[in-house]
């Protein structure tokens, strides 16, 4: 075997039985061209996973950025003093995935009552009022919450005010202002299957009646778990509905209590979770045969987002990875360095993977493994000194319940 020092092998394993001297064997071996060094991916930061839809807060503190002039860092490290003069200026940047408006919340301390900053977003000035803290504790610091314009990618905040009536500036959080996808489906727009039927006041009745039942079509963006809102009436005495979705039963029978009589003045709503598919799906509620449900009236589908954030430090790490310097973890390459973590997914279906990362020196790549079978090989742009961190979004496929995730 001959391998030239320009190449490397990582990551393989492959047995082969010589019998003797007078034996050839082939191997196949997927060699990687080098610059004599293993590559190893960028160092990261946070990993957060997503319903489709959802965007993540994104933190990050004044005191990370560039500072101009006479501007400092108070001495507990945790916000930025010294606006109002002209040469005094704050400058970050910030990566973004979803273009539109966002509440930008700044945490501030402010010994003044008249107290003003200018926010400039990518050019957009706005100037913001500020109101007098106690004193300036940490303990005692207040927020102003604003709507911004973000585009997507990289965007430029630039803080800074032209008169001394200034505050200190601590955190910053960009919250994206979605609203969850919901549909109201009335009983005229279902199927209806006999001997359940539309009644005078709107709802359904006879659901369990000699097997009948109903089936709702609900067409949703977004594929996730969906919370279910039933309107319903059960008279004097509890009553049971079983549910399929897209044809697989929940593996719940579920009760709905009583409501005293059959008055829709007296109806009641009952919520479970459910899990929709993108497009069109069919909901159906049943019952046993001669068991009779409640009346069903109208139902509201509502996306439930789902929103987990792990801090890289606190993975497992295997091999050659560690935490390094500002909490972040280096030394994953393939083969080599490695690290996991759990996921406990709501529901099964597409979800989003943001990895928040630093590569200053060049363009790094990763493979990554859902549940223990590689997913993809991912290629992580370069960051720089005025912005050392970035987001990278990955979709993936995540199991109801445990899943692991692995990059290496």
């Amino acid at each position: 075997m001959d391998i030239q020092g320009s190449k490397f092998i990582l990551g393989q394993s492959i047995s082969k039985t010589i019998e003797n001297t007078q034996d050839e064997i082939t191997m196949d071996l997927s060699l990687q061209p080098s610059t004599n060094e293993i590559i190893y991916g960028p160092k990261y930061d946070s990993f957060t996973v997503t319903s489709l839809g959802y965007v993540p807060e994104i933190s990050i503190s004044a005191t990370t950025a560039t500072l101009y002039g006479d501007l400092s860092i108070t001495s507990n490290r945790k916000f930025v003093q010294g606006f109002g003069l002209v040469t005094s200026k704050a400058i970050l940047n910030i990566n973004v995935l979803t273009a539109g408006i966002y509440n930008l919340t700044i945490q501030y301390l402010s010994q003044y009552s008249d107290a003003t900053l200018i926010v400039d977003i990518n050019g957009d000035e706005n100037t913001y009022n500020f109101s007098q803290t106690v004193d300036l504790q940490e303990s005692n610091a207040l927020t102003i919450t604003v709507e911004v314009d973000l585009v997507v990618g990289e965007n430029t905040i630039s803080l800074y005010n032209n008169i001394s009536s200034s505050p200190q500036i601590g955190n910053l959080a960009f919250t994206y202002t979605e609203i969850p996808s919901s549909i109201t489906l009335q009983p005229s727009l279902w199927n209806i299957v006999s001997p359940a039927s539309l009644l005078s006041n709107g709802y359904v009745g006879g659901i369990g009646n000699n097997g009948g039942y109903i089936v709702i079509p609900v067409t949703v963006t977004n594929a996730g778990v969906y919370n279910l809102v039933i309107r319903y009436l059960s008279g004097d005495s509890n009553t049971i509905v079983k549910i399929d979705v897209n044809g697989t039963d929940t593996g719940t029978s579920y009760t709905f209590p009583k409501t005293t009589d059959w008055e829709i003045s007296n109806s009641e709503l009952l919520e479970v979770n459910i899990n929709l598919n993108k497009g069109i799906n069919s909901v159906k509620f049943y019952n046993s045969p001669n068991a009779p449900g409640p009346h069903i009236g109208e139902v509201t589908f509502t996306q439930q987002f789902f929103n987990e954030t792990i801090d890289a430090e606190d993975t497992t790490l295997m091999g050659t990875a560690e935490v390094v310097s500002g909490g972040l973890v280096s030394g994953i390459a393939y083969g080599l360095g490695k690290l996991n973590f759990n996921i406990n997914a709501p529901g099964t279906g597409d979800y989003n993977l943001s990895i928040k990362y630093s590569a200053t020196n060049a363009e790094k790549t990763a493979r990554i493994f859902l549940n223990e079978v590689y997913w993809g090989e991912y290629t992580f742009d370069t960051t720089d000194g005025s912005n050392p961190a970035k987001y990278k979004q990955i979709g993936v496929y995540l199991n109801v319940g445990n899943n692991t995730i692995e990059i290496s």
